[in-house]
C-alpha cells in the first residue's frame, strides 16, 4: 500500500473506548472475591489420589524428556 492509501483509512478515527471514571473502586470487587473464595473451596474438596497424581506427573516429564531427546536428535 501507498502512504495515500494508509491516510485514506477511516479506522484511525475511531479509537477504543475507554471509561472516564477509572479512578472509582467499583462495588462488585467483594462479589470477585467471595467466588475465588468459593471455588478454591469446591477445589480443596476434590479428592484425588496423591499417587495417582505423582504417577501421571512422571509419566508427563518422562513424555517431554522423549519428545526433546527426538528434538534434538532431528536438528543435529
Amino acid at each position: 500500500p501507498t502512504v495515500d492509501e494508509l491516510n485514506e483509512n477511516e479506522n484511525r478515527l475511531y479509537k477504543p473506548f475507554h471509561d472516564d471514571n477509572k479512578g472509582e473502586p467499583e462495588e462488585n470487587d467483594k462479589d470477585d472475591i467471595q467466588s475465588v473464595t468459593s471455588t478454591s473451596r469446591k477445589l480443596s474438596k476434590l479428592s484425588i489420589d496423591k499417587d495417582y497424581v505423582r504417577a501421571k506427573v512422571k509419566q508427563t516429564l518422562q513424555k517431554k524428556l522423549k519428545q526433546q531427546h527426538r528434538r534434538l536428535c532431528t536438528k543435529g
